[in-house]
């Protein structure tokens, strides 16, 4: 990554390689639907999609991705060193949107 370059969820297909990257615009942690330990609950906006090297386009008409029914994925404690970087393992479920083409 390029420095000062931004971070940026990113996803890729396993069938055609085609890509898609967005950027969180809304978040919930409401205890109705996020189990209590979990991480949040987000609604994301793509940024940018990208074609698989041979035309591949699975994920390329997506205009949302939401992350649903987590799991896991909470830091328990505090972290021991300032700076320091923890990976927590969680499980999410991620819903694609397209738009359908009509008006």
């Amino acid at each position: 990554m390029e420095t000062g370059a931004l971070a940026r969820a990113t996803w890729q297909s396993s069938l055609d390689t085609s890509a898609v990257w967005a950027k969180k615009v809304k978040e919930s942690s409401d205890p109705a639907y996020v189990a209590a330990g979990a991480i949040p609950w987000f609604l994301l906006q793509t940024t940018g999609v990208r074609s698989g090297p041979t035309g591949g386009a699975s994920l390329t008409q997506t205009t949302y991705i939401q992350r649903v029914n987590t799991t896991g994925g909470t830091l328990s404690g505090a972290c021991s060193e300032a700076g320091s970087i923890q990976f927590v393992p969680y499980t999410a479920e991620y819903v694609f949107y397209q738009t359908n083409g009509s008006h």
